[in-house]
């Protein structure tokens, strides 16, 4: 399919990828990925670069010792899910996460969830709160961030919307978006908690 979409706001830029089930041989060896094994990871690489190249992104990516992926110039976040790949690009710091509807966040929500704040959880909801979660983790590249620590406010699923969380002494606004049976959530901006 290739490019599904494309977001333009004052503070950022989103592209939405479609990943393709093909991988073409000129692929590999035009983006040096002959080395990579998984197939998985190749369309993934692939699917970056050709959305960079649709968002007329002209910088070369490059990836920080903890593998969170760097611009000059700008905060750029990837994600990627087994169908699509989704880049937010701003002069704030970011952070995005693209998840298909599934139990499998349902399955494992006590681990990242307080269970007395969302009672009678369903699967779209725990996939939103895994993606506003992981969203948060990657605005703050922060590897020792607890997800039990980041604090998701009651939210009705819809399919677009604003979810509001907190962590310590920041509020965090995040933006989610139903897209094929995915949800994508991202984040732009936050404000320091008064006292």
């Amino acid at each position: 399919m290739g490019l599904k979409k494309i977001i333009n706001t004052e503070d950022f830029r989103i592209g939405i990828w479609q990943i393709e089930s093909e991988i073409k041989k000129n692929d590999l060896i035009n983006l040096n990925l002959t080395k990579i094994k998984s197939e998985k990871r190749k369309k993934e690489k692939i699917a970056v670069r050709l959305l960079l190249n649709e968002m007329n992104i002209k910088s070369n990516l490059s990836y920080t010792k903890y593998g969170a992926p760097k611009i000059e110039g700008k905060h750029i976040s990837i994600t990627h899910s087994s169908q699509f790949v989704a880049i937010i690009i701003s002069h704030k710091k970011t952070g995005i996460d693209i998840e298909k509807i599934s139990t499998k966040a349902l399955g494992i929500s006590s681990k990242f969830i307080n269970q007395r704040n969302f009672k009678n959880i369903t699967k779209e909801k725990a996939t939103i709160i895994w993606c506003v979660k992981e969203a948060i983790f990657k605005l703050l590249e922060n590897k020792k961030l607890r997800f039990k620590d980041i604090i998701v406010e009651d939210f009705n699923v819809n399919k677009s919307g604003l979810i509001y969380a907190r962590l310590k002494k920041c509020k965090y606004t995040l933006r989610y978006i139903l897209i094929d049976n995915h949800f994508l959530v991202y984040v732009c901006k936050y404000n320091e908690l008064r006292q």
